[in-house]
């Protein structure tokens, strides 16, 4: 997926909701690759930040995987490139201040979710009960 129109760039604070709430895809040795819920939701993350990444393969092998949300929900610089049915999320290393918006992600399961100040979101049904979701809210 290739998607030129910006709908989001700058930092932000991150929180991954759900459990199963990424679909790891295309390990390398420095960044991490997700679906939000699965491909289905056509809603890839790239995130390129360390210690994401390192959290992540570590869980995948079984370890540490209590910490993994903790260290994946840490500030990014982000930018989001979306179209009407696709999104792509590249994160990097960066910071957030209490004005910065939180790139909130997860799947919605027997559609329940909580109600922010959304300023863009995507919704993609991912199953008869499931929802993958992202959003920028304030």
């Amino acid at each position: 997926m290739i998607i030129n129109n910006v709908k989001y760039r700058g930092h932000a604070q991150i929180y991954l909701q759900g459990h199963n709430a990424l679909e790891p895809i295309d390990l390398n040795s420095n960044s991490m690759n997700y679906y939000v819920g699965c491909s289905a939701s056509k809603i890839l993350i790239r995130d390129h930040r360390t210690d994401a990444a390192q959290a992540a393969k570590r869980a995948l092998k079984g370890l540490d995987e209590d910490k993994f949300a903790d260290i994946f929900n840490q500030p990014g610089l982000i930018e989001i490139r979306a179209s009407d049915d696709q999104a792509e999320i590249e994160i990097y290393d960066g910071i957030a201040t209490n004005k910065s918006p939180t790139l909130w992600l997860g799947v919605i399961s027997n559609s329940k979710m909580a109600v922010f100040d959304i300023d863009w979101e995507m919704l993609k049904p991912v199953g008869n009960s499931h929802v993958a979701f992202v959003a920028i809210v304030r």
